[in-house]
């Protein structure tokens, strides 16, 4: 059968015991130490990493605003001078048209300055005829101030007519 050697077998139980322990205490603590230390130096990594891509995201957003803001304001800025244009458009319209208009009237009272002219000239002409073929009718010679006094009794009886 198989002796057992109970002091061998303690022996080696104790060194294996005191092995452990010391494996523990001067190999396995460092370098548990050490993963511990090399994890939270990770974990701190990565949150810095997630604190900055939270701040990139906000300037991102604050940017992206900004950007709209200014957008808005440029179209603002488009809007009003489209307006201003439209409405100096409408204004060099409408003064043209009044200028026309004005340009219009002073021509027709023109025109009808000249008609008058025209026909006042052509009323003399046609009594000078009448009073001298009045004359020639009535075979004798009328002075001037008769031919002036009659000249305007026709002007006045065929400008009322």
């Amino acid at each position: 059968m198989i002796e057992l050697n109970w002091q061998a077998i303690l022996t080696q139980a104790i060194a294996l015991i005191l092995l452990i322990w010391l494996l523990k205490k001067f190999l396995f603590q460092p370098v548990l130490t050490m993963l511990d230390s090399r994890s939270s130096d990770i974990q701190g990594l990565y949150d810095r990493a997630e604190e900055h891509q939270r701040a990139m995201e906000t300037a991102r957003a604050d940017y992206e605003r900004r950007l709209r803001d200014i957008e808005e304001e440029a179209r603002g800025h488009i809007q009003a001078a489209v307006k201003e244009a439209q409405q100096l458009r409408e204004q060099i319209v409408n003064d043209s048209r009044q200028q026309g208009e004005g340009l219009i009237l002073r021509a027709q009272e023109e025109i009808e300055r000249e008609k008058r002219k025209a026909l006042v000239e052509l009323r003399t002409e046609v009594a000078e005829l009448a009073v001298g073929a009045a004359s020639k009718i009535l075979g004798r010679q009328i002075d001037a101030q008769s031919q002036q006094d009659l000249l305007q009794e026709f002007i006045q009886d065929v400008g009322q007519a």
